[in-house]
């Protein structure tokens, strides 16, 4: 090793206590700490930072049986990732507001949940996201739902659709159906129709099954669609609809499907999610043998499948719950299975946007940039997404069909099915 001469040794400590002594020393020659050479010890959190999600939400209106199951869902979910602290330095927080189905409510309801501490928005309510889609854009909010037209996600912005699109799942059961359960090339077009109320998902999904037969008209006849506002009499539908071959019935499906076959009549009923969270209505009214054969199309998979969603959403489900009230929900139908899928995704969304921006720096902002770089691949398949410009969740969906045997839905698409996008 080279020596040091005792000159230079001097000189080595002379520049090193000058630089010391600068980094310690203010512009006023006061001492300082440098953040650099000697740290601050990071201060101990007292408290999560608290993230609120405002869920406006219908507790006392026409759809408050159905909602009430997903309100649960949300709950639990939100429990079990403070409780396993998921989201480190941060506590989820769920306030809501009972817009009771009144869209009259849905601005007083968003403002109220804002001025309450609200982050992000999320609403189950059907007609809610359409109401305030300009509105949360122009706050730049973001808002989740499990369901909205596909007109209302473009230009894309800050609503984000974690569930089913009408039209997605009107153009894909008719392609199904014409591939798989009519034989159009024998028997010619399927003459098909609807009813239901002038909620946006019945409205849609009727608008997209007249695109569909118009764009293959060997396949379907569109004989009418039919939306009228809430009432459980359907007699002038039911004569329009007599000569159907397939009947998409309203959300509510029960007194439709009973006055139906009094009637007489035998098309084969063809349903989505929206039909699916009643089964529980079906079971009281037993009308198992009147909904026997009809038609499901969903994007989850049912109670009665195993799969890494399913298999959550049921150990949430028993591990939050006694047995007969675990056995209660899902006998309701799909409510609760939005635990696994949208509620989840949600959720995740959110925590990945603290990770990267940190708790302190969690808002509305954060989870928009974070929700664009969602994905999720489950069987080999990119089965969740959203980007830069799509704001739909869901790439695929499966069938199913209601067995009066079993009172209960069994699958019946072979594989996920991709999502068709045009008619």
């Amino acid at each position: 090793m080279a020596k040091i001469s005792a000159g230079a040794l001097l000189i080595t400590l002379g520049t090193l206590l000058t630089i010391s002594v600068s980094l310690a020393c203010g512009t006023s020659g006061q001492p300082t700490v440098d953040p650099i050479v000697n740290p601050s010890p990071t201060p101990s959190r007292t408290e999560d930072v608290k993230f609120t999600i405002g869920n406006l939400t219908d507790k006392t209106g026409a759809s408050a049986n159905a909602i009430a199951v997903i309100n649960q869902a949300l709950d639990d979910i939100v429990e079990y990732f403070n409780e396993e602290n998921l989201i480190p330095g941060v506590h989820l927080n769920v306030i809501s507001y009972d817009g009771m189905l009144d869209p009259g409510q849905d601005v007083t309801g968003y403002e109220w949940l804002l001025a309450k501490g609200a982050d992000i928005i999320y609403t189950s309510v059907p007609t809610s996201p359409v109401t305030l889609n300009s509105r949360v854009n122009k706050d730049k909010v973001v808002l989740f739902t499990p369901s909205i037209p596909l007109r209302e996600l473009s230009p894309p912005g800050y609503v984000f659709d974690l569930g089913n699109v009408p039209e997605h799942d009107a153009f894909t059961l008719l392609k199904w159906i014409a591939a798989n359960d009519w034989d159009y090339q024998t028997n010619g077009p399927a003459r098909i129709g609807g009813a239901g109320w002038t909620d946006s998902y019945n409205v849609e999904f009727q608008n997209a099954m007249k695109k569909y037969a118009q764009a293959h008209p060997e396949q379907f006849d569109f004989i009418g669609g039919f939306a009228t506002e809430f009432g459980f009499l359907w007699k002038s539908e039911i004569e329009a609809l007599k000569d159907a071959d397939y009947v998409f019935p309203p959300s509510v499906p029960t007194s439709f499907i009973e006055q139906y076959r009094d009637a007489g009549n035998d098309a084969k009923f063809i349903c989505a999610e929206t039909q699916a969270a009643f089964t529980d209505l079906i079971d009281d009214a037993r009308l198992w043998e009147e909904i026997d054969g009809a038609l499901f199309i969903r994007a989850s998979r049912w109670w009665n499948e195993t799969g890494p969603m399913i298999d959550f959403t049921n150990r949430i489900l028993d591990e939050t719950h006694s047995a007969s009230r675990a056995q209660e929900i899902r006998n309701m139908g799909s409510g609760y299975l939005s635990l696994g899928t949208s509620l989840y995704t949600m959720l995740e969304i959110i925590r990945q946007a603290a990770e990267t921006v940190g708790p302190d720096n969690l808002n509305s902002q954060a989870i928009y940039d974070s929700a664009q770089l969602y994905s999720f691949t489950a069987d080999g398949l990119p089965l969740l997404d959203f980007t830069e410009t799509k704001r739909y969740l869901m790439n695929y969906r499966l069938v199913y069909r209601a067995d009066a045997t079993e009172e209960d839905l069994v699958p019946i698409s072979e594989n996920w099915l991709p999502v068709v996008v045009e008619p």
